[in-house]
């Protein structure tokens, strides 16, 4: 269910970059990868910089996969997500 929350969430604001922003008659695209870890209370993150390590690993896979838009990590692994 959580899981679930967090691909809506993760589309919604996807969903804000899919038409082009127009400046002066010229058309930008911007297209991006998300890296989100989703931490839970079971796991054990002794400092922050580890839920960043988690994030920023998700990041790089999300860009390394060209067809994904969102990877999602915890400290169980990273799983994929196509959004």
């Amino acid at each position: 269910e959580q899981k679930k929350d967090f691909q809506n969430i993760s589309n919604q604001i996807i969903s804000i970059f899919d038409e082009p922003i127009e400046i002066e008659e010229i058309k930008i695209f911007i297209r991006f990868s998300m890296g989100v870890n989703i931490y839970t209370p079971l796991q054990e993150m002794k400092e922050p910089q580890d839920l960043l390590h988690f994030a920023d690993i998700a990041m790089y896979e999300a860009k390394r996969k060209k067809d994904m838009k969102t990877v999602f990590a915890n400290d169980g692994g990273i799983w994929f997500e196509k959004v």
